[in-house]
């Protein structure tokens, strides 16, 4: 951290916000904990590049910055955390209702004015998607379909199953991203 400790670096920035190398090392000194707080929730539907979230996360933790006086060292990294993963949240509830509608528009289980026989197909692909989501390992089938079924929220399933909702969202991601290769057999 050259030679600097993180509250120096923070308060060094926070005094004059015009100093550019100040900000530099301070983006260079805290880039590593904010991508792993934005790669620990990605959620593979939401269409932004890593890089971008990390911009958006930097952006919010400079909204109130200046404001705050941080005590200690701790004190600021508990402001780095709770930024990043609220914003990680946040974007995390923006899309997961898009992967349900991204879904079941995939496999074609949702539309008005179905005929019978178009019922009957649907009802035959969600059977399908469901004895798919069974075979999927661990914890997914739990998450999956509550989620996909009943069209419960994350949060509603994390309450349920008393599961942290920050441990949820990585495991909705990876049981989504397995469940499309393995609808597309790839």
């Amino acid at each position: 951290m050259s030679g600097s400790s993180i509250l120096e670096i923070v308060r060094r920035c926070q005094r004059n916000p015009q100093d550019r190398e100040a900000f530099d090392l301070f983006y260079r000194t805290f880039y590593p904990y904010v991508r792993l707080y934005a790669r620990a929730f990605r959620l593979p539907t939401a269409p932004m590049s890593d890089e971008d979230v990390v911009q958006d996360i930097f952006l919010k933790l400079m909204e109130r910055f200046p404001e705050i006086h941080f005590q200690s060292e701790s004190h600021f990294l508990g402001y780095l955390k709770a930024v990043s993963e609220n914003y990680m949240i946040d974007l995390v509830r923006k899309y997961e209702r898009h992967t349900y509608i991204e879904l079941t528009e995939e496999l074609q289980l949702t539309a008005r004015g179905d005929s019978p026989e178009q019922a009957a197909a649907k009802a035959e692909r969600l059977n399908s998607l469901i004895r798919l989501t069974g075979t999927l390992p661990g914890t997914c089938g739990d998450l999956l379909l509550p989620f996909l079924i009943e069209e419960r929220s994350l949060a509603e399933i994390a309450r349920f199953q008393n599961v942290p909702l920050g441990t949820i969202y990585p495991r909705f991601a990876r049981c989504v991203r397995e469940l499309r290769r393995r609808m597309t057999g790839a």
